[in-house]
């Protein structure tokens, strides 16, 4: 399997609070495919139990379309230690310093008590992006 990355495109979302920065986001992995309602709707309730299980069947797939190779370690990190706690995930891109840090949440679980926590990761580590996620919602 090759290590080599797609070419990428990046976006920027900018607008105000609650003007529905996320739910375009959101919208957008559906319509790639990287979300499946489907799959959602059959496992819900063990979707909802189980932060593993989420990972696993909602956020892991994403984050192939998205072009991040989940199975080479100098692309993502699962259980990233920090030194200032430990999130799921931590994504490099090209460096030796993670370029965005990922907490998974189970689907359905609050994302409010991860914004903290993710401040932390990645200010006291310089890390310029960080995702919460249920797999579901995704917010940036």
């Amino acid at each position: 399997m090759s290590t080599e990355r797609p070419p990428m495109i990046s976006l920027v979302w900018i607008g105000h609070v609650d003007h529905g920065k996320s739910t375009t986001l959101g919208h957008l992995l559906y319509l790639i495919g990287a979300i499946d309602q489907r799959t959602i709707d059959k496992y819900r309730e063990e979707l909802q139990r189980s932060e593993a299980l989420t990972r696993y069947v909602l956020i892991d797939p994403v984050l192939r379309v998205l072009g991040w190779n989940t199975e080479d370690p100098s692309q993502v990190k699962p259980e990233f230690s920090t030194g200032s706690g430990i999130p799921d995930y931590a994504l490099f891109a090209g460096s030796n310093f993670p370029l965005i840090m990922v907490e998974a949440k189970a689907l359905g679980s609050s994302l409010k008590e991860a914004e903290e926590k993710g401040f932390k990761y990645c200010w006291k580590n310089k890390v310029p992006f960080y995702v919460i996620t249920d797999g579901d919602r995704w917010i940036i």
